[in-house]
């Protein structure tokens, strides 16, 4: 696979420029390994109703080691003597954490940036400009990332909470094309749209939900907007803000044709149901000065992707939304050594009724040499949820499960936990 890339990246733009201004072939990557410390009051995972056992889901176990956020990117630079020196680069990344390579996705990133003084174009399966133009407090933390790291994976995520400061309708490495403008008196504005949020590649255009997604909300027409301020005063103050939004047409989960009789009526009519529009927003802040950092970011994500008429799957159902959140981080750093604190508070209604999240995090890090790096993180967790959620996800999962079309099924209710997660490894970036 590697070569084959290399091979097809080295040849990118033979003929059309000469040979001092020929692409160069970089590669770059990205990855921790580490171990994890934890404990869940929670220890069991979704509880199906008519099972006597909930499933364990590994999450009790106490300690466990894990490679993460590992990457490669192979990147193709040239230069144009025409169009002001006009760069291009063609990325192809790929995701190698082990969930990906074992059947997922390996390729995740494969696009094409163009970049002059007009500004900066970029065509395909790539990040939109509600990712790479934001800033918050994820700039300053430590770690894994703190409350936006990597503590959940071996954590039971209560059912409805909102653990993260992405956007609801986040488009990721859907197909897209984006547009940033020249950065002026320290402003930026850029403009990303995507077509269809569930297609990248050469994948079949599927409008409408297809079982594939298993039941993933899908957006065609979606609409990233952002802007970003950036500037270091005379006293060596660095601020940056930006303020980034989505908005998208959303279909439903599946469409009626596709929903063959799943045995769960109430499941056949939650897939069928009619969603919100995507329309979400994050404002974030970021400020550097003599060691410090400070990082501030709210996301309200507004009833994006959500029922429009609970009463319509179930009686007496009540309101959705997609969550608020905001998020802190402040740290300082001293030669090789950085120390950070963090905290980070959610809701989202969920059936009628708040599902909550809280984290408070610690961090060290320290810097071994070049790319190489040591880190601990402390993370104390509190998961809130109540017992409407409960019935109704113990209704969405059945009785019977095992009568569901295994593209329906859903995992089940999952109760109110806290505790901690320490970890601690390297980082490693080239």
């Amino acid at each position: 696979m590697s070569s084959a890339i290399a091979l097809a990246l080295g040849s990118f733009g033979e003929g059309k420029a000469d040979s001092q201004n020929s692409p160069v072939l970089q590669v770059s990557g990205v990855g921790k390994v580490g171990a994890f410390f934890f404990k869940n009051s929670n220890k069991e995972g979704a509880k199906i109703r008519g099972e006597d056992k909930a499933k364990p889901d590994n999450k009790g176990l106490g300690q466990a080691f894990a490679l993460q956020d590992t990457a490669m990117f192979f990147d193709a630079k040239g230069r144009l003597d025409s169009f002001g020196q006009m760069e291009y680069l063609w990325r192809i990344g790929l995701n190698l954490d082990s969930k990906k390579t074992s059947g997922q996705k390996v390729i995740e990133e494969n696009s094409l940036t163009l970049r002059g003084d007009w500004g900066l174009v970029r065509f395909g399966d790539a990040q939109g400009v509600e990712s790479f133009m934001a800033t918050g407090a994820f700039v300053a933390a430590g770690g894994t990332g703190h409350g936006n790291g990597n503590f959940d994976t071996v954590v039971n995520k209560t059912t409805g909470i909102y653990t993260t400061t992405d956007l609801a309708g986040k488009t990721s490495y859907a197909t897209k094309i984006s547009y940033v403008t020249p950065r002026v008196s320290g402003l930026q504005f850029g403009i990303s749209y995507t077509p269809n949020t569930l297609h990248s590649g050469e994948d079949d255009h599927t409008i409408g939900g297809h079982i594939s997604s298993k039941g993933k909300p899908q957006d065609t027409n979606n609409w990233a907007g952002g802007i970003n301020f950036s500037h270091r005063f005379e006293n060596n103050l660095k601020m940056v803000l930006s303020a980034t939004g989505l908005y998208g047409n959303t279909r439903k989960r599946m469409k009626q044709d596709q929903v063959e009789d799943p045995t769960n009526m109430l499941l056949k009519r939650y897939v069928e149901a009619d969603l919100h529009n995507t329309k979400s927003l994050a404002l974030g802040a970021y400020l550097e000065y003599q060691g410090w950092e400070f990082g501030a970011e709210y996301v309200d994500n507004g009833k994006s992707q959500q029922i429009k008429n609970p009463t319509d799957v179930q009686a007496n159902l009540g309101s959705f939304n997609a969550g608020k959140a905001y998020e802190l981080a402040l740290a300082y750093n001293y030669g090789p050594n950085k120390v950070a604190i963090g905290y980070y508070d959610s809701a989202r209604r969920y059936a009628g009724k708040d599902a909550k999240a809280r984290t408070i995090s610690l961090s060290y890090d320290r810097a071994l040499g070049k790319g190489l790096g040591f880190y601990v993180e402390a993370v104390n967790f509190n998961f809130k949820s109540h017992n409407d959620a409960q019935s109704f996800e113990d209704g969405l999962a059945g009785e019977d499960r095992g009568k569901i079309p295994r593209e329906y099924q859903t995992k089940g209710f999952v109760g109110n936990n806290h505790g901690h997660v320490v970890s601690t490894g390297f980082k490693m970036s080239f």
